[in-house]
Order: C-alpha cells, then sequence, then structure tokens
C-alpha cells in the first residue's frame, strides 16, 4: 500500500466518524443510490459508512475519499463564487 493509499483510507474514516462524508454527498446533490453505485457497493453498506457503523477499508473507500474530496472542493469554489458576487 502506498503513502496516497494510506492517506485515502485514512481521510475516509474521518468522513464516516463525523458524518462529513454525507453532508458533502447531499450538498453536491448526489444520492446515496448513485454514490453507492459509483463506489460498486450496497446503498445499505454506504449508510453504515455515512452514519459511523461501520469504517470504510480497501480500493472502495479510497474512491470514496478522492469523489468526496472533490465534490467538497467543489463546493468551496461554488461557495467562493457566491461570497465574490455579493
Amino acid at each position: 500500500m502506498t503513502d496516497v493509499d494510506e492517506l485515502l483510507r485514512s481521510l475516509a474514516a474521518r468522513y464516516a466518524e463525523d458524518g462529513r462524508g454525507r453532508r458533502i454527498r447531499e450538498r453536491a446533490n448526489i444520492q446515496q443510490k448513485e454514490m453507492a453505485e459509483r463506489l460498486g457497493m450496497t446503498v445499505s453498506g454506504l449508510w453504515r459508512w455515512e452514519h459511523g457503523q461501520r469504517k470504510p477499508r480497501g480500493p472502495k473507500a479510497e474512491k470514496w475519499a478522492q469523489i468526496l474530496s472533490a465534490l467538497d472542493l467543489s463546493n468551496a469554489k461554488a461557495d467562493e463564487k457566491t461570497k465574490t458576487i455579493a
């Protein structure tokens, strides 16, 4: 496992523990079913991650962290544009 893999898995664990993963997904208007399909997992499995009942592991956790990080960055950029316009 590379350092990047470890970092992504650690990030996925934090997204699950504090519920931020769910909030980022919802803010991006992505349904739980769609995210689960992107990750190749069940909706119930994703729900368990998002509610801190299961710790994300393996390649799916890495992919989840990558997706959420990109969405979070996109949300932050949108917030900045809104502040600039206002």
